[in-house]
C-alpha cells in the first residue's frame, strides 16, 4: 500500500505547497493547516500514517513559521519527503533547486491537478471501503480534501514551476531540535463548508 499511496501523495503536497502564495493571509495559513492535517489522518498506511504525525509535530514546534510564505511550506515538504525517504534507505535529493527540477519533470506528461485528483480518489476508494467507525470518519475527512481541492487549489493551479531560495532540505526532520509547543503565528481561524462551498471565519 505504501508504493500506491507515497508517489500520489507526495505529488499532492508538493503541488499544494507551489500553489500556496507567497505572502498568504491567516484564512490562507488556515487552510493550509487544514490540508495538511486532513492529509497526514487519510494516509492509508497506518506506519506512515505515524510517522507522518510525528514529523509534522516535531516540525511545527521547531519551525512555527513553516506557513508564513510558499518558500517556508515547500521547505517542509521537501525536509518531510527527505526524511521519509532516508528511513526508507532511498535516494535524496540535496538542494531546492534539484527538487524543483525533479517535480518540473515529474508533471512534463501528468499535471499536479491530475496528481491530486487520482491520489484523491485513491484515498476514496481505499476508505469506502471501510465500514468501521473510523472509515466512516475518513471517508469524510476525504471529502473535505476534496472540497479544498475544488475551492481552492485547483483555481490557484500553477503554469510553471516556481523559484525558490536555497536551504537546507537534507537535515532529517525527527532531528530538528523542536521547543514543546507550538506559537506560531497562525492566527485561529475556522475552516468548514456550508452549502457546499468552503467558508472561512475567525473563531
Amino acid at each position: 500500500m505504501t508504493k500506491l499511496w507515497g508517489p500520489l501523495g507526495w505529488m499532492t503536497l508538493h503541488s499544494v505547497s507551489l500553489i500556496y502564495p507567497d505572502a498568504p493571509t491567516p484564512e490562507e495559513r488556515a487552510i493550509a493547516a487544514k490540508f495538511i492535517d486532513l492529509f497526514g489522518k487519510t494516509i492509508t498506511c497506518i506506519f506512515c500514517k505515524n510517522h507522518f504525525a510525528s514529523m509534522y509535530a516535531l516540525y511545527r514546534a521547531a519551525h512555527p513559521e513553516y506557513l508564513n510564505s510558499k518558500q517556508d511550506f515547500a521547505l517542509f515538504v521537501f525536509r518531510a519527503h527527505n526524511t521519509v525517504n532516508k528511513r526508507l534507505d532511498k535516494p535524496r535529493i540535496s538542494t531546492v533547486s534539484d527538487c524543483l527540477k525533479t517535480l518540473e519533470n515529474n508533471t512534463v506528461n501528468t499535471s499536479f491537478s491530475q496528481f491530486r485528483m487520482s491520489y484523491l480518489l485513491y484515498l476514496s476508494r481505499i476508505w469506502g471501503q471501510d465500514f468501521s467507525g473510523e472509515g466512516r470518519m475518513l471517508q469524510r475527512d476525504v471529502r473535505e480534501l476534496f472540497q479544498i481541492n475544488s475551492d481552492y487549489w485547483t483555481p490557484r493551479e500553477l503554469t510553471s514551476i516556481p523559484e525558490l531560495a536555497e536551504a537546507d532540505i537534507i537535515t532529517s526532520v525527527d532531528r530538528f531540535d523542536a521547543v514543546a509547543s507550538f506559537t506560531g503565528n497562525v492566527v485561529p481561524v475556522k475552516v468548514g463548508f456550508a452549502g457546499g462551498r468552503l467558508k472561512l471565519g475567525r473563531r
